[in-house]
């Protein structure tokens, strides 16, 4: 249930911010980028959003999710929170129509931000698979820690750039939340639903 509000607050947030985003920066944005300029170093970590990096990489958790659980309920969660995130960003970012800042290199529309929608998605993900996988909370704790930092570095890269405003990514990490946590609600009702009805069955 945990998740159903999670996704439900930052759906009501998202909706929020998109209806106050224009073609001109809110006032927040120029002093975040303006904050950020000097750390040129962030866009290293730009890649970490990208769709190449975020698909090879939601493969390989897919892959090991089956070879170590053989759950494909799981695997369908995982492979439909990437594909949907995708499409969510793609589509959003069509119908809100934000034009990006002046002087970025991207094209197309700014709002919400795809790598850092994806990026969030992706690591969300991997959190989670590690949270029901490792039993050692030193390591979880470690992956929560750097994951965290890493989408954050993803999006702050975006910002150094030029190529989004920073509204543009907390819309991003917005988008992400919200299907990853009304696809996580869903998972977790589905695996409710199978164990119960095994468990009238006598398995």
């Amino acid at each position: 249930m945990k998740a159903f509000w999670i996704a439900f607050f930052s759906c009501i947030s998202f909706t929020f911010l998109s209806v106050n985003v224009s073609n001109s920066p809110l006032p927040w944005d120029k002093p975040i980028s303006s904050f950020l300029e000097p750390s040129q170093w962030l866009t290293l970590f730009d890649f970490l959003g990208s769709n190449k990096f975020v698909s090879i990489m939601g493969f390989i958790l897919i892959l090991y999710i089956w070879w170590k659980d053989k759950n494909y309920r799981k695997v369908i969660f995982i492979g439909s929170s990437l594909v949907l995130g995708y499409f969510a960003f793609k589509g959003l970012k069509i119908l809100i129509g934000r034009e990006r800042p002046l002087g970025a290199l991207d094209e197309g529309n700014s709002f919400p931000s795809g790598q850092s929608t994806m990026s969030f998605i992706f690591f969300f993900l991997l959190c989670y698979v590690i949270r029901t996988e490792i039993s050692n909370r030193s390591i979880r704790f470690l992956v929560y820690i750097s994951s965290t930092l890493l989408v954050l570095f993803v999006g702050a890269s975006r910002i150094v750039q030029g190529d989004h405003y920073a509204s543009d990514v907390v819309g991003g990490y917005l988008t992400g939340l919200t299907i990853t946590g009304g696809l996580l609600f869903l998972y977790e009702k589905w695996e409710i639903f199978r164990r119960d009805n095994d468990h009238s069955n006598g398995h």
